[in-house]
């Protein structure tokens, strides 16, 4: 319950949130347990938690959403493929609202390059924008999401900014604005963080997926009769543990950020076409904080260093 949770510390305050568990002691366990650290998700009536197939719900429910999380799944359990599926992608795209977004995150250090592309090719597939944001800044251990919009649009900086600043005004003690502030910090070490919410939250953009689609033009889709995921990643879960796989962490990562860089220039990026140049140096500078943080990881102190360098640089124009 700890995603669902979290939306409710959002400003301005959701009006509802529903939570889909496909397995009702999983609920049990959770309402018994964890209740105190799911900030009032049992108690608030604004919330519904139902024992269901979240799938299941979306196709057949009528109602409307301007948020659908995708929370993390083990890619390789039984039944997590047709999470990633063409059909289920469409059907979240029907549910949202306008102007809508869905955010399916993807735990890196349990896929490889191969499952991401169909992924990213199958979700591109089903929106007209997706963009990929990152989690953190872990080397070992990233996640990034892959957020559909609704509609094809470019980010307006002039609302996130108001957006960020009520969730300031809102804040209190486990506030997401303040644990995005403080992962920041947390990777930067004793240098310089960015000194604007809106360019701390924008060293987490990666880049626009769609921009660059021809990079999973070679990739299948993942369907409802063609299951890629089901079948592939259980078969590279073995093969990463018998050391003929790479997960999609660190320099395999920083390689794949290389690549969308190329082929979807920050410049020319329609998604970013209103942002100032000076917001996409803060873009930049996540690219430069995520190399230096997985270098490190990797043992490569001396790059990484030279990483930190480039974070502080773009930081400081």
């Amino acid at each position: 319950g700890f995603t669902a949770g979290a939306a409710l510390l959002h400003a301005p305050p959701v009006e509802r949130v529903l939570v889909c568990e496909i397995v009702p002691g999983v609920i049990a366990a959770a309402r018994t347990h964890f209740r105190p650290y799911v900030h009032g998700l049992f108690d608030d009536p604004r919330v519904r938690v139902v024992a269901e197939d979240g799938r299941s719900r979306l196709r057949w429910t009528r109602e409307r959403f301007d948020v659908v999380v995708g929370d993390l799944f083990f890619p390789w359990d039984a039944g997590a493929g047709d999470l990633y599926t063409l059909e289920h992608f469409r059907a979240v795209r029907e549910r949202l609202a306008e102007g809508g977004l869905f955010a399916q995150w993807l735990p890196l250090y349990q896929i490889s390059r191969r499952e991401f592309d169909v992924v990213a090719r199958t979700l591109l597939e089903a929106f007209p924008l997706v963009t990929l944001w990152r989690g953190d800044f872990f080397g070992a251990e990233p996640i990034l999401a892959l957020v559909g919009h609704r509609d094809d649009g470019a980010l307006d900086p002039a609302a996130l900014s108001a957006r960020l600043r009520q969730a300031g005004a809102a804040e209190h003690g486990d506030a997401p604005l303040q644990n995005l502030a403080q992962g920041v910090e947390k990777a930067a070490g004793a240098g310089r963080a960015p000194a604007s919410d809106t360019a701390r939250l924008l060293l987490y953009y990666c880049g626009n997926l769609t921009a660059a689609r021809d990079l999973f033009r070679a990739a299948p889709l993942n369907t409802d009769d063609r299951p890629v995921i089901e079948y592939a990643t259980p078969v590279t879960h073995r093969r990463q543990h018998a050391g003929k796989v790479e997960w999609m962490i660190g320099t395999a990562l920083i390689g794949f950020f290389e690549d969308l860089s190329r082929a979807a220039p920050l410049a020319k990026d329609p998604y970013l076409r209103n942002v100032s140049p000076e917001l996409h140096e803060s873009v930049k500078a996540g690219l430069h904080l995520y190399r230096s943080e997985a270098l490190g990881a990797e043992g490569d102190a001396v790059r990484a260093d030279v990483e930190r360098g480039e974070y502080q640089r773009c930081v400081g124009k």
